[in-house]
């Protein structure tokens, strides 16, 4: 009923109401406390600031509940963070081609150090073109204010600036980017981490193919500007068909933390990267955040792979603090 009454108010507003007093002195986030309401206590503050969330908490009887306390250092602490009040949108997409083992491997690592932190993960296995590019429908479909973030995990083979699907269909790296940069998600976190061979085709071979592995050469999308078709007996794609599709990938979108696990001309081992950088997310600290994961991963990696660099852009504003609040109140 609160929630349905605090939905119509601006924010300024619901800051205001929350801080009434009854003549007890407690505040409407006090009562929820005292009922064990905590999810609805992270809906009405999940559209405040940080400085909002710490101003309706320290109202009225502090000492009603250890929670409140706990729950208001809490967010002093992460300060610096993103505010997780509840768990971000986790998805995963993977393709097993060939080599159905370390595929499903790769997959079990990254899913396994999302649920060791809460995030239960939507997965897509053989994924295509239109799965990938999906993802804004996925946010529109979600109530707005239960997604605090996204975290999106791709592992399939691909060349510089693109992936393939499970058809062989190029995708743009900048293309996903573009699509999970949706209004539902301004202003919030978005993590993308990719495995995937970023290398070159042989500059004599007119009928490029992913750098690793070895599989039948990619097709391009009928829909893409290139006019080549991915169906019937229509050729591969030439290389001016790769240049198209395989861009460089350009960040310039807000918010956004993008981890691939190879740098561009370069190939990637397969089930080395995602494992290690999920075994270092899964034993991250409440305060860690996704950059300090990605260094500690991409060491290890050259200690055990020399020849492979993993690549991290980021537009973060502030830290993306994977054990967020939405852990602590559920723990």
């Amino acid at each position: 009923m609160i929630i349905s009454l605090l939905d119509c108010l601006t924010v300024t507003d619901r800051v205001n109401a929350l801080k009434a007093k009854d003549f007890r002195g407690w505040t409407p986030a006090h009562h929820m406390v005292v009922r064990n309401s905590m999810r609805a206590l992270q809906v009405v503050l999940s559209p405040m600031s940080h400085e909002e969330r710490l101003n309706v908490l320290s109202s009225g009887n502090t000492k009603v509940d250890a929670k409140i306390d706990h729950f208001s250092k809490w967010l002093e602490e992460l300060k610096e963070s993103y505010p997780l009040l509840v768990p971000p949108t986790a998805l995963i997409f993977y393709n097993h081609i060939d080599r159905e083992d370390e595929s499903n491997q790769e997959k079990d690592a990254l899913e396994g150090a999302f649920k060791k932190l809460g995030l239960p993960a939507e997965v897509v296995k053989n994924f295509s073109r239109d799965d990938v590019l999906g993802i804004s429908s996925k946010i529109k479909q979600a109530q707005r204010r239960t997604c605090s973030g996204l975290v999106v995990g791709i592992m399939a083979h691909g060349l510089r600036g693109c992936i393939q699907d499970k058809n062989k269909k190029l995708i743009s790296i900048n293309e996903i980017i573009i699509d999970m940069d949706t209004p539902e998600m301004k202003g919030k976190p978005k993590v993308l981490i990719i495995q995937s061979c970023q290398g070159f085709p042989e500059p004599e071979d007119p009928n490029p193919e992913p750098s690793c592995d070895s599989i039948a050469a990619p097709t391009l999308d009928p829909a893409r500007p290139s006019g080549a078709s991915s169906t019937g007996n229509n050729p591969p794609p030439t290389h001016q068909d790769f240049e198209m599709e395989g861009q460089p990938i350009e960040l310039r979108q807000k918010d956004f933390s993008l981890i691939v696990s190879s740098v561009s001309g370069e190939k990637s081992v397969r089930n080395a990267f995602i494992p290690i950088l999920s075994k270092y997310i899964s034993e991250s600290k409440p305060d860690e955040d996704i950059d300090s994961c990605f260094r500690k991963a991409n060491c290890e990696l050259q200690e055990l792979y020399p020849e492979q660099t993993a690549k991290h852009d980021n537009t973060l504003r502030k830290k993306v603090a994977f054990g967020g609040v939405y852990k602590l109140l559920k723990d």
